[in-house]
């Protein structure tokens, strides 16, 4: 049924993009992107709808890996940070006793704290929305297991115990009115308390009218030790290593936000931290420091890029010069969709922005390369480009595309010849095995291969694909990327392990395409890349797209 339902959708939505990228007035331009939010919207309801249904028939299966606990947190707050800017601060907590790595269904988790931190978003006006993660020692758990608390808290509209008693039932809302003002199907709660009830888990909510609501769940998880899990923790522990020495690194935040504070106090556990609540504070404290051992980092929590300026030049303008080599970071809520988690330098020396709420590792990797750059050697951090001449210049080659849906086909040689590609279509995996040997090895750069498709479908042809070419002994494989309307995780594993390199989940969106094209730019592919694709992995579709409520 989600194939059925999101492949003619994927073709509105991907036409409604290449629309968008044409010349327009600034009228037309305007239509244009309300069809597309237009598009989102629709997008949701029909996946909250299809899980829904699932939920009712009993045919959701859960889908247990690895996973470390800040990133499924800070995944969510970086993918609503938008929606957040410059009125609320967003913040996030885990406690000690929380194991760094655990195993359980990441994509459900996650689905549960965009729907509840979403809707805390959605519904405070001004003020704070915090999560925290806890272990719950009050609930039993057999060896090897732990039950996880999830608190999203707010200082938003609250909720009378009316309005709380309506909460989960399908398609309903506290308020009628919330529909009008905020949008939504009412679907998001109720799925909600049907996944984590599935995960053996239960859901619960405390509100107060005119001061804010605490939504919580708790599901057990096993507690997980691997290979991977023992690097991250061991990069960790290197750069809190490397902020001791010679001695521990000194770090003055500057915050009005409790909930920061305690996140940057945690974060940074072991170093010499000191917090105020302004500026003029600050100044204070820098002043009577003149003649102390040096301050490492300035940490400011604040939406004024001036502020962060102005703050620097008091640093580099006190007598003596003695913060000459103390380095201000600038932590902010974006204000538009740009990648959250990365740093970047600005026009003024010693200020460096990065968003907020950081990560833990990527905060302390940050702190220890810049104060100790001899022992970690890297390039000047740059923010992220979407700009399509970049792409142009990185990307030549053949491409071969297997689609079966002609609207789908059309709209997909469309989207690539863009970008200045030649394009090869075909229908189904058998043509396109047909084309591939018709070529000299090495004369596609990378092929796009639909998952459902009649004769030969994308898996199959994949397969088939790498007979032949460990027949043929041909020195590059050629990258495959599955293309699907169907985004079940089931679904992708089928397609990787099938030995595709790559998955994308319709409707191709412009900045995905770009990112993987990106990633295969050079023809044909090097060993490296091809050691190196895990990196080419692109966002989930709900990744993409903001909760219902």
């Amino acid at each position: 049924m989600s194939h059925e339902l999101r492949t003619p959708f994927s073709s509105f939505y991907g036409l409604l993009d290449i629309l968008s990228g044409t010349e327009l007035n600034s009228g037309q331009r305007e239509i244009v992107q309300t069809a597309k939010q237009s598009c989102e919207l629709l997008l949701k309801i029909i996946d909250s709808i299809l899980d829904y249904s699932k939920l009712e028939a009993s045919a959701l299966k859960l889908e247990f890996s690895p996973f470390a606990v800040e990133d499924i947190i800070a995944d969510c707050m970086e993918l609503l940070l938008p929606m957040a800017a410059k009125k609320l601060d967003l913040s996030f907590n885990i406690e000690p006793d929380v194991p760094a790595w655990v195993k359980s269904d990441y994509a459900r988790i996650r689905q549960v704290l965009m729907n509840l931190i979403g809707n805390a978003v959605k519904f405070t006006a001004r003020g704070s929305v915090t999560v925290t993660c806890a272990a719950d020692t009050h609930l039993p758990s057999p060896p090897g297991e732990i039950q996880l608390k999830f608190t999203i808290q707010d200082t938003g509209i609250g909720l009378t115990s009316t309005d709380v008693d309506q909460l989960f039932v399908p398609f309903q809302q506290a308020d009628n009115s919330s529909t009008r003002r905020f949008g939504g199907t009412g679907l998001g709660l109720s799925i909600s308390r049907q996944l984590v009830k599935l995960m053996g888990g239960a859901i619960g909510v405390q509100s107060e009218v005119g001061v804010g609501s605490m939504f919580y769940f708790t599901i057990p998880v096993k507690l997980h030790d691997s290979e991977e899990s023992r690097a991250a923790l061991a990069d960790l522990e290197k750069y809190k290593g490397v902020l001791m020495l010679p001695i521990a690194t000194s770090v003055l935040v500057i915050s009005q936000s409790s909930a920061t504070v305690s996140l940057l106090s945690t974060m940074l556990s072991g170093l010499l931290v000191t917090s105020v609540s302004s500026i003029d504070d600050a100044r204070r404290i820098l002043q009577d420091r003149v003649s102390n051992p040096p301050l490492d980092f300035v940490i400011l929590d604040s939406q004024s890029e001036h502020r962060a300026d102005e703050l620097a030049r008091f640093l580099h303008g006190v007598a003596g010069d003695p913060f000459k080599d103390t380095k201000l970071i600038h932590i902010y809520t974006p204000t538009t969709d740009s990648l959250s988690g990365h740093t970047t330098l600005t026009d003024t020396p010693g200020v460096i922005r990065m968003t907020k709420p950081p990560r833990r590792t990527r905060l302390l990797q940050m702190l220890a390369i810049i104060k100790h750059p001899e022992v970690h050697p890297v390039t000047t951090p740059v923010a992220p480009t979407k700009d399509d001449s970049l792409l142009h210049r990185t990307l030549f080659g053949n491409v071969l595309i297997a689609e079966d849906n002609p609207v789908a086909q059309n709209l997909l040689i469309k989207q690539l010849e863009r970008f200045d590609l030649h394009v090869i279509a075909t229908s189904n995996g058998e043509e396109a095995l047909a084309e591939w040997e018709a070529h000299d090895p090495g004369y596609f750069s990378v092929a796009l291969f639909d998952h459902h498709m009649p004769i030969c479908d994308g898996v199959e042809a994949c397969k088939r694909l790498r007979v032949l070419e460990n027949k043929r002994r041909v020195p590059k494989t050629l990258p495959i990327v599955a293309l699907s309307a169907d985004c079940q995780e089931s679904t992708k594993q089928l397609c990787l392990s099938a030995g595709m390199n790559a998955f994308l989940s319709k409707p191709l969106r412009k900045s995905d395409l770009i990112s993987l094209l990106s990633a295969f730019g050079t023809s044909p592919m090097t060993e490296s890349s091809e050691k190196s694709l895990d990196s080419v992995m692109l966002p989930d579709r709900d990744q993409n797209v903001k909760p219902t409520d």
